[in-house]
């Protein structure tokens, strides 16, 4: 077991590392966001009774803006603790009760998380793309940092979501909203 969290803990410092180097171009930013969020994910604890089965999908939804779905599709099939990802495509609220993730595309006002009120409180990662997602409450954010990307995580949300956000992860972001 300690040596699959080496593993983790490897893969995740060079997806960061990767992540310190300038970013040329859109895709590249994309690919380390998609790694990044792929990361996240493997770092996450949902509680148990969030899986119907030790094999049922880990789901991630785009919410928003369809053409950003190739966003997160490249994470369709990835597997998480056993869990093969599912992506999925929404901009209704209501077709969340099966979310683990929650990507919030780029075309969503920073007030997009207020629609989802109901779903604090439940075992859903949200993540966005800008700074001021965290602000307005949700978990995560990515986002380009001069030629950089990073994030910044909401531990004030995070925690009132029922989720374990390992915490090796916090030394590793940009900012951490309290």
């Amino acid at each position: 077991m300690n040596s699959l969290k080496a593993k983790l803990v490897l893969l995740l410092g060079l997806t960061l590392l990767f992540c310190s180097a300038p970013v040329a171009q859109a895709s590249s930013e994309l690919e380390v966001k998609v790694a990044l969020l792929y990361n996240l994910a493997k770092f996450t604890a949902w509680p148990e009774d969030r899986f119907a089965a030790s094999d049922s999908p880990l789901v991630v939804y785009l919410f928003g803006f369809q053409q950003e779905l190739h966003f997160v599709l490249p994470l369709e099939g990835r597997t998480v603790s056993g869990h093969p990802i599912s992506v999925r495509y929404t901009n209704n609220a209501d077709d969340l009760h099966d979310a683990h993730i929650v990507y919030f595309s780029s075309d969503q006002p920073a007030s997009a998380i207020e629609r989802l009120e109901r779903w604090q409180q439940t075992p859903i990662l949200t993540v966005g793309h800008s700074r001021e997602f965290v602000q307005q409450g949700g978990m995560v954010a990515l986002f380009r940092k001069g030629t950089k990307v990073t994030f910044s995580i909401n531990i004030k949300s995070v925690r009132r979501s029922q989720l374990q956000l390992s915490t090796r992860v916090f030394p590793l972001a940009d900012e951490i909203v309290q």
